[in-house]
């Protein structure tokens, strides 16, 4: 692989540990920092970032929220 991300220090620390070389990898936090001007105030955005595995649950969620 030319890149491999990890989505916390902890990850991109056993990466490297693995023997992954620095400039392959790239760090991408869970979390959104902030919502981009301009958005409208109403109406429902969901943004995830994930491993779709039946086991996280995300047809529960898309059930619960219909």
């Amino acid at each position: 692989m030319d890149k491999i991300t990890g989505n916390s220090c902890a990850i991109i620390d056993q990466l490297r540990k693995e023997g992954v070389k620095p400039d392959q990898l790239k760090l991408i936090y869970n979390g959104v920092g902030q919502i981009k001007a301009g958005r409208p105030s109403t109406g429902f955005t969901m943004v995830m970032t994930a491993n779709l595995l039946p086991y996280k649950g995300h047809v529960d969620l898309f059930h619960a929220l219909a």
